[in-house]
């Protein structure tokens, strides 16, 4: 400044005086732009005065120093662009990594979300898989004691057709003893007759016979088969060798009718039905230990 102030009093010799001294301190504070400030006004003043080397070496100095303030310049331009460009790609970058994380928090959030209704689902599923299982329970519940039921009712029709059996058998065996008492009497009346009445009571001794072994028999039979149908079946079916007189007498032992009972039915003696008896036993292929009447009710 106080150059500034001696050159416009035309003070050439102060100018350049304090013109040099602020060159100095510029150089040695290292401030270029005030260097080259100076030199310019240094090679204004020495070109004022004509004194061109002098001049020439301060426009040589300036162009030296404006080159350099213009390569500082640049220098900081590029680095404020390679700066900004690097803050740009860090901010790209950062950008990136946030559109990353937002992404992964979007899977994350979704994948969270699909896991739930997954589950929501399964639990739904095994929700109505627990109750058609429960419905399937009580309906299998429900049928058990229905079958129960049945079958208990079976049992009870099973068992009063049978007593209703078993009395119209010891009714048959009635029958059959009281057409055998009278045919005794008639038997026993028959010599106090006349020659030509033997034969008509005779005939009509066979006819109470007849009568009292073939109907009774059929009865009983048209009776048995209708309680016990399976028992014939079964048997027919797993033991074909069997003969009818064999059939009979695994009837009369379901019903559990002694030998005493069956003889009085069959007009047999108890000796013969109780060999009767050992025949079947072998032709069901039974041992002498076997029990004959619950094997027949296990049929």
């Amino acid at each position: 400044m106080l150059a500034m102030y001696y050159s416009a009093k035309g003070n050439t010799g102060k100018s350049l005086e304090f013109l040099y001294k602020g060159y100095h301190l510029a150089v040695k504070i290292g401030n270029k732009s005030l260097q080259a400030n100076i030199a310019g006004k240094l090679f204004s003043e020495y070109h004022y005065l004509k004194e061109s080397d002098s001049a020439l070496k301060y426009q040589i100095l300036l162009n030296s120093l404006e080159e350099e303030l213009n390569n500082s310049e640049t220098e900081r331009e590029l680095m404020r662009i390679e700066l900004t460009t690097k803050f740009k790609e860090r901010e790209q970058l950062r950008e990136l990594e946030q559109r990353k994380k937002e992404s992964r928090y979007l899977m994350i959030g979704v994948g969270l979300l699909l896991s739930l209704a997954i589950l929501g689902l399964l639990f739904l599923l095994s929700q109505n898989r627990l109750k058609r299982i429960r419905l399937q329970k009580d309906l299998s519940d429900l049928s058990s004691r229905n079958l129960e039921l049945e079958k208990a009712a079976l049992e009870k029709e099973l068992e009063i057709r049978n007593k209703e059996l078993t009395t119209n058998v010891m009714y048959l065996v009635q029958k059959n003893e009281y057409l055998t008492e009278i045919a005794g009497q008639l038997n026993a009346l028959k010599n106090t007759l006349p020659e030509k009445n033997t034969q008509a009571v005779s005939r009509l001794i066979n006819d109470l016979k007849s009568n009292r072994n073939d109907n009774i028999w059929k009865q009983f039979e048209i009776r048995f088969q209708d309680v016990h149908q399976e028992l014939n079946l079964r048997l027919n079916e797993r033991f074909p060798d069997l003969t009818p007189n064999e059939k009979k007498l695994a009837a009369f032992l379901r019903l559990n009718m002694t030998t005493k009972e069956i003889s009085a039915i069959t007009f047999q003696l108890p000796d013969s039905i109780k060999t009767a008896r050992s025949r079947l036993r072998k032709k069901l292929g039974l041992p002498q230990d076997a029990n004959l009447i619950a094997f027949l009710e296990s049929i």
